[in-house]
């Protein structure tokens, strides 16, 4: 997995590739709250190269959303490859995050 930051006004772009799973989930738990905690208030996660998720990364994302949401800040996800989007659609968690085709519409909501 590797994930690729950017800093724009107004929220932060992060690029996942690879596959989250059990081995380093807690690795993009941990970079999504560091982010957090050092002042990104809007996140944008781009997943168009995330080629795997399991239950251990979908509760990375359900964590960092928490702790985005305390902080009045969003959480937004984009470009989900297919098979990540299956596993979002399969468990009905796309009902929790607000999910964008491209990237572009992601960042054009958060100055709607």
């Amino acid at each position: 997995m590797r994930i690729e930051s950017e800093s724009k006004s107004g929220y932060t772009i992060m690029r996942v590739s690879g596959e989250v799973d059990l081995f380093n989930a807690g690795e993009l738990k941990s970079t999504l709250l560091d982010a957090i905690h050092n002042g990104a208030q809007n996140l944008i996660l781009s997943m168009a190269q995330v080629s795997y998720i399991d239950s251990t990364g979908i509760g990375a994302l359900l964590a960092t959303l928490g702790e985005v949401k305390k902080r009045s800040g969003q959480l937004k996800l984009a470009e989900l490859s297919p098979g990540v989007n299956k596993v979002f659609q399969l468990t009905r968690l796309s009902g929790f995050f607000e999910i964008f085709l491209r990237e572009a519409d992601a960042i054009n909501s958060m100055h709607a």
